[in-house]
């Protein structure tokens, strides 16, 4: 998943609109709400951030 980021990262900051938009049909896990959803939660457990996390699982 953190490749996944960093990729994704990479290709923002080059500001080419046609290669984020390659990305994100090579990568299309990547345009579901769930896959950023499952990343917000993770980190918020790994980092100790329950309060967060609580609150982004009622926004959600």
């Amino acid at each position: 998943m953190k490749n996944d980021i960093n990729a994704l990262v990479r290709v923002i900051y080059a500001g080419n609109g046609v290669a984020l938009n390659k990305y994100f049909i090579e990568n299309s896990d990547l345009k579901s709400i769930e896959y950023w959803a499952s990343l917000i939660k993770d980190y918020s457990k790994k980092n100790n951030k329950i309060d967060d996390l609580n609150n982004f699982e009622v926004f959600v």
